[in-house]
């Protein structure tokens, strides 16, 4: 794949992509600048990206299925399996969640270990992404606002300080569903999103008298982050 440096330009365009694999190139892209490695469920002609294996004994003929996750991300000792949706349509969206909590229940049912070549990875997560993940939430800009948790405990303290509306709400349904499988959870399962949720510029003179912003008004790229849950709600920054 040809080395392309992402500025805000080509990260903004992203929120008007609608191709699956054009949106993983980029989010490949955003997160490898940030130091991460990336890996492929499947390949896909025009991109040069290498791929994982899965193995199972739980699982027959796993690696053949069509139903797999789309990225490995390895960032700061952290290992997410990551399934990626364009985040145009409301469904595809529901869809994704739910692949999501899928893919982290055979894993917590059955062990699967991650292959490249030779190396193994062990997932401590299972997220979620779509093409506004750089910019704080996975749904649409215009239907997404920001709101304050107030004086919570900041980075890498169980919550960032603002969150989306719509974006929050589904990643504590994916939290509900993990701990009514299993309270013990091995690997965390939420959302890979952007270290925006650390700074909103100028938040306090842009509320609404709800104390919200609307995405599309303070949006900007932030680096990423993965928020789940794995006994206790985690907020991981790169």
């Amino acid at each position: 794949m040809a080395e392309v440096t992402l500025n805000h330009m080509s990260l903004a365009r992203i929120k008007s992509e609608s191709h699956e694999h054009t949106v993983r190139n980029t989010l490949t892209q955003w997160l490898e600048e940030s130091g991460a490695t990336v890996y492929w469920g499947e390949g896909v002609e025009r991109y040069d990206q290498e791929t994982f294996q899965i193995e199972s004994r739980g699982i027959d003929r796993w690696s053949d299925s069509v139903h797999r996750p789309d990225m490995l991300v390895s960032l700061d000792e952290h290992t997410t399996i990551t399934e990626i949706k364009p985040g145009a349509k409301y469904g595809t969206i529901a869809d994704g969640v739910w692949e999501t909590f899928d893919y982290w229940n055979k894993h917590h049912t059955d062990r699967l270990i991650y292959t490249v070549g030779e190396k193994k990875y062990s997932p401590d997560s299972f997220t979620f992404a779509t093409r506004y993940s750089p910019f704080g939430h996975i749904y649409p800009s215009e239907h997404e606002f920001f709101y304050t948790n107030g004086n919570m405990h900041g980075v890498n303290e169980q919550l960032p300080q603002y969150e989306a509306n719509m974006s929050a709400v589904t990643l504590r349904t994916m939290w509900r569903f993990a701990r009514s499988a299993d309270e013990n959870i091995s690997a965390g399962v939420g959302l890979l999103i952007s270290d925006l949720l650390e700074s909103v510029p100028d938040f306090d003179s842009k509320t609404d008298p709800f104390e919200m912003v609307r995405a599309s008004e303070i949006e900007s790229p932030g680096s990423p982050a993965i928020f789940h849950w794995r006994e206790n709600q985690d907020w991981i920054t790169v």
